[in-house]
């Protein structure tokens, strides 16, 4: 599969060595398991697909519009089971 986005950083074309600079367009291979491909435009296949950029820079920006997850910290005994450390020390866990 053959997808176009724009680089989020400075990358290298894979099949020249080309530098890709942040924010131009890029063409990524996926074929199955193994590692994406990278080709800068004037070594990729077929014309640049402005709409799937705009795209894929739309859902970017709308993850980083997401508000932060906060999370609460809690107390120690609320998160360990009760646990008799004398009790253990002896040998006589209750388990």
């Amino acid at each position: 599969m053959r997808l176009w986005s724009a680089a989020s950083r400075d990358l290298v074309c894979g099949y020249r060595g080309c530098a890709i600079a942040a924010g131009q367009p890029m063409q990524i291979i996926r074929i199955g398991g193994l590692p994406d491909r990278l080709r800068c435009q004037e070594h990729a296949q077929g014309p640049v697909d402005w709409t799937q950029i705009d795209h894929d820079q739309r859902a970017i920006n709308a993850e980083r519009d997401e508000p932060a997850v906060s999370h609460r910290m809690l107390p120690l005994r609320s998160v360990m089971a009760a646990v008799d450390l004398k009790q253990r020390q002896t040998g006589e866990r209750d388990e």
